[in-house]
């Protein structure tokens, strides 16, 4: 199976962007990323040349157009796979959930959910 890259969060737009909206994105990115920028980056190339990829997808309205009936399908096959593995090993709850306060927030091992960064969008 191949890696999805999300072209979409890759440019910092939501799917339903005009597509005359898409090049001012493009830009708006290509600036932050570009690898002039980031001499020190070893991955600043990389990151530069998928966000050009995103770009030529997105910016084509055909490529545009099959790129998100692939996504949508690939949406829906991992949804189906995280549904049939609940299935087959389904959680047992021994007490209620409990909502932690702040102060057992900080005590417990899990960390809060934090919104992904520019970065973490780039697969790389």
């Amino acid at each position: 199976m191949s890696e999805f890259i999300d072209y979409y969060k890759i440019l910092g737009v939501q799917k339903d962007i005009k597509q005359e909206e898409i090049k001012k994105a493009y830009r708006k990115r290509a600036k932050q990323f570009h690898p002039d920028l980031h001499p020190n980056d070893p991955k600043a190339k990389a990151k530069f040349q998928l966000l050009g990829e995103a770009y030529e997808i997105l910016n084509d309205p055909q490529k545009r157009k099959e790129y998100n009936e692939w996504r949508e399908q690939w949406i829906s096959e991992q949804k189906e796979r995280i549904y049939e593995s609940a299935r087959q090993s389904p959680v047992e709850h021994s007490a209620p959930c409990q909502e932690n306060t702040p102060k057992e927030h900080e005590e417990s091992n899990t960390k809060p959910i934090r919104e992904t960064s520019l970065h973490d969008a780039l697969p790389i």
